[in-house]
């Protein structure tokens, strides 16, 4: 009956709109309604929208078409709309379909928030062996009033989803009334069904016209609700849109927008509002899977790709960086393999240099000594020498006085002073062997001397140099490198007994010297150790011979400089080399 009464009320709307307009000139504004709502909403939400927009726009020809709700695609072809009156389920399906642009939103009197204003409202009989929650509906009968109806069904089954159950296959049967009689009310009253969906006020409205008196239905899954609102059973939802589709100008929607938000709500019962969110409508679509997200039932290939392609691209996305990362790790494993292998060739060169200076410095102490030694028995040998020829002349003298004439003494004594003349020519040999290198006349670069010598050693990263190109000093940079090795290797074994060894080597320039100082940052040194260092024959090593130092020191002799020790206050020694600065003569080479 009440689908009748409102197909008559479109019929005779629509006929006095075409009688109307046979022969009037002014512009059309088609005003499309998807059927989903109640009668009531019929009379009192589109009838009364569209005789105000009639009143505010007299220049425009007012048009109101029903378009079934099972065939939108059909109905907007044959009337072309300009705007639609559809509940939030349907405008969300159409606003990538048509480019539909929502306007305005219902908002009923009383409703404070426009996005959150209808809801579903399940009832049972108030009986013992009634259903008392969703769950007790499982398997059980349940009467809508249409499976298109928003707030009639699609919330329900929203709520339904929400509690983790199919809300196609969780009722037993679904009875679908449209509207018509015996209504939802009816069939729950008679018991022939367990449950039944109303609209939002729904209950309200039948308790108001004394259909039913509240103690008689129990509200199944009851939510809170604020003051002067309508029971429900669902979370709340924008109510019914108003939507532009692209047939309507800029022009038409200022002035169908301006009209529509000046609708008085004590005139109607209700205004057009600005809605800004419809996100809790997609979400229940998504859950839903209707409207926009009816794809998400296909599982044809493509449609399951469709559906996952953001998963499968993030997927191969992840893979291709797997790879990528497995591939770079090869190759940054293979680039650390060779500079491991470099290093240690690298190393193990350090180590043959090492090992040739210290065969050097072995070499240059074995040689330094024996010149030392020989320079010792040369100038210890030539006194008694000297003396047996002062003996032999005295007695040739004191025959001579005698007037003895011993022809065999005076051969004897001829041979002694030949023997001791011949010794004597040895041991001035002997000398200048020992003396040959006192004097160079090279000139060398300290600073290639002094790393020279760190490369010798076999802890180079420990010792630190500061040093310049410009510093430059007259000798042998051979015999002055072993020199420094020498005493970086010193500072580096007295060092050891901390926890991190290090020697400095730095030059200093001193008026016409320039001063190397070998600097370590050993233990303290006792007084009575500190007397001996330099001394020939003294070591605080327990392989020692006591003659580094001193071949040290004997070298920077033939250089025209000398040694110096001096003790850190934080403990440690300081060795410091005294040469003279190397002076270019005009025209002559540099160093």
């Amino acid at each position: 009956m009440q689908v009748l009464i409102r197909s008559c009320l479109l019929v005779l709307l629509t006929a006095a709109m075409a009688l109307a307009g046979a022969q009037d000139s002014r512009p059309t504004i088609v005003i499309g309604l998807i059927d989903t709502f109640d009668p009531h909403f019929y009379v009192k939400t589109f009838s009364g929208t569209v005789d105000y927009l009639e009143e505010r726009l007299p220049q425009y020809r007012i048009q109101a078409v029903d378009i079934d709700w099972r065939d939108i695609d059909e109905g907007i072809r044959r009337y072309r709309p300009q705007y639609l009156l559809l509940s939030g389920s349907d405008y969300v399906s159409l606003i990538d379909r048509y480019g539909a642009q929502q306007l305005v939103t219902r908002r009923k009197k009383g409703v404070l928030d426009v996005n959150r204003s209808v809801s579903s409202t399940i009832i049972a009989l108030n009986q013992e062996q009634a259903p008392g929650s969703l769950a007790d509906l499982k398997n059980k009968t349940v009467a809508v009033t249409q499976k298109g109806s928003f707030d009639g069904w699609l919330i329900a089954s929203g709520e339904i989803a929400a509690a983790g159950y199919d809300p196609e296959h969780f009722f037993s049967r679904i009875i679908e009334t449209n509207y018509g009689i015996p209504d939802v009310l009816t069939l729950v009253k008679t018991g022939a069904v367990h449950a039944g969906v109303l609209a939002t006020c729904e209950y309200e409205r039948m308790v108001q016209a004394g259909r039913i008196a509240p103690e008689e239905i129990r509200i199944i899954a009851r939510k809170q609700a604020g003051a002067g609102s309508c029971v429900r059973s669902t979370q709340l939802y924008p109510d019914a849109v108003i939507a532009a589709l692209p047939e309507a100008s800029s022009g038409m929607n200022k002035v169908v927008l301006t009209a529509l938000l000046s609708m008085p709500v004590e005139r109607y019962d209700f205004e057009w509002d600005i809605g800004n969110s419809n996100a809790s409508v997609l979400v229940l679509m998504r859950t839903l899977k209707l409207g926009p997200y009816l794809s998400l039932r296909e599982t044809s290939p493509r449609a399951l790709f469709m559906r996952y392609r953001n998963e499968v691209f993030l997927g191969f996305a992840l893979f291709g960086a797997i790879l990528l990362h497995i591939v770079s790790l090869n190759i940054l494993v293979r680039r650390r393999t060779r500079e491991l292998i470099r290093t240690q060739r690298e190393k193990e060169a350090l180590n043959e240099e090492a090992k040739a200076a210290e065969r050097k410095v072995a070499e240059l102490e074995r040689v330094t000594l024996v010149a030392q030694l020989s320079n010792i028995f040369a100038h210890e040998i030539k006194q008694p020498i000297t003396g047996i020829l002062y003996n032999v002349s005295a007695l040739r003298l004191r025959l001579k006085n005698k007037g003895i004439d011993d022809p065999l003494a005076l051969k004897i004594s001829d041979s002694l002073i030949e023997q001791a003349n011949r010794s004597a020519d040895i041991v001035e040999r002997v000398r200048a062997y020992a003396k040959k290198r006192a004097r160079t006349d090279g000139s060398c670069c300290l600073k290639d001397v002094i790393e020279e010598a760190v490369r010798a050693s076999a802890k180079r990263e420990a010792v630190t140099v500061i040093a310049s190109e410009a510093q430059c000093v007259q000798g042998d940079a051979t015999e002055l490198m072993l020199l420094i090795a020498n005493l970086i290797r010193n500072g580096l074994q007295a060092a050891q007994a901390g926890k991190s060894p290090a020697v400095r080597v730095e030059v200093l320039e001193q008026g016409a010297e320039f001063v190397v100082t070998v600097t370590d940052n050993g233990p303290e040194i006792q007084d009575e150790v500190f007397e001996k260092i330099g001394r020939a024959g003294f070591t605080s090593k327990t392989d020692g011979l006591g003659f580094g130092l001193s071949i040290a020191q004997a070298i920077a002799e033939r250089h025209g400089g000398h040694l110096e020790y001096r003790r850190n206050p934080n403990g440690g020694l300081t060795v410091l080399l005294h040469l003279k600065r190397f002076e270019k003569q005009s025209g002559g080479r540099s160093c």
